[in-house]
């Protein structure tokens, strides 16, 4: 039996998918990148859910501006090159960076060498974000802890 995750809009923070009447909201004229998708969603999911919960969203977002299915395919393709471009200039090494500025975004060719580095590098940063996330909440469970003869105890 395999559960099924349901993605909900309410998560997407600052989103005119996810909005409220008097919510202010940071995706008006364009799709949130990639990144900014992980950092405005407070969830914790695998690479893998997180890249088809951000389909969903581009989906949501492309009904909510009312915009044709043949030209969604096309802004898509978009989106996902400015994302690998933005990648490239964010997170990579300065030999990586040499390599990939060669590369043609719009040739399958290069982008099929390429897919490796950019799988890993988007696992990397999903791991960070779900680190960064982890650790906060226990910031938060040993703050609340502090003073507490719990506390008083463990330092003895």
């Amino acid at each position: 039996m395999s559960s099924e995750i349901v993605f909900t809009n309410a998560i997407i923070k600052d989103s005119v998918v996810g909005s409220t009447n008097n919510s202010v909201t940071k995706d008006n004229t364009t799709p949130f990148s990639f990144l900014e998708f992980i950092t405005n969603t407070g969830v914790d999911y695998t690479p893998e859910v997180y890249n088809k919960f951000y389909l969903y969203y581009l989906e949501q977002w492309a009904n909510y501006k009312n915009t044709i299915t043949n030209d969604r395919s096309i802004e898509f393709n978009d989106l996902y090159i400015e994302f690998l471009k933005e990648l490239t200039i964010t997170y990579s090494t300065q030999q990586e960076l040499k390599f990939l500025s060669t590369l043609d975004f719009n040739n399958p060719v290069d982008l099929d060498v390429a897919l490796p580095f950019y799988v890993e590098k988007i696992r990397q940063v999903i791991l960070f974000y779900k680190e960064k996330r982890d650790t906060a909440k226990f910031v938060i469970e040993r703050n609340k802890i502090k003073g507490t003869s719990l506390s008083i105890k463990g330092s003895l």
